[in-house]
């Protein structure tokens, strides 16, 4: 992001599962942002976003409550789409829908980032009890318990 921004204006950013996000500060606090939008299911993530937006006086910020399988909330592109962690919790054919939605939100000549974990064996172990105990399911949707 940091090449990226290099002698640019000010850039908008949209975070896919963003609810509470662990990096909105240090992205605001290192890039010049104008506009922060989070787009999450889980009503609880996106009220605690909005609690650290909050602490940044003249940012324009948007939490959107949006189900990324079915369809895209209305935003305007932003140069920076991104995600982090978020396409392991659905099905294959989740993961390509989730994927396009992140490149129908970036303008032309901006950035997409997708993380995903490396599946090492306690990555697996521990998703596999969370799944026996109900607490992950995999089948479209994304992680039930993302709250």
């Amino acid at each position: 992001m940091r090449n990226y921004a290099a002698g640019k204006a000010p850039l908008s950013v949209i975070e896919f599962g963003g609810g509470n996000s662990c990096f909105f500060r240090s992205i605001v606090d290192s890039l010049p942002i104008s506009r922060y939008e989070v787009v999450d299911l889980n009503q609880k993530s996106l009220d605690l976003f909005e609690q650290q937006a909050r602490q940044v006086p003249g940012l324009s910020t948007a939490a959107h409550r949006a189900d990324l399988l079915t369809a895209t909330p209305p935003l305007a592109p932003a140069d920076i789409v991104f995600s982090v962690g978020l396409i392991e919790h659905f099905s294959p054919e989740g993961t390509r829908e989730v994927a396009r939605r992140h490149f129908d939100c970036v303008k032309k000549g901006g950035i997409v980032i997708i993380t995903a974990p490396t599946p090492t064996w306690l990555y697996r172990l521990t998703r596999f009890a969370a799944e026996q105990i109900g607490r992950l399911e995999i089948s479209g949707r994304a992680a039930a318990a993302s709250g």
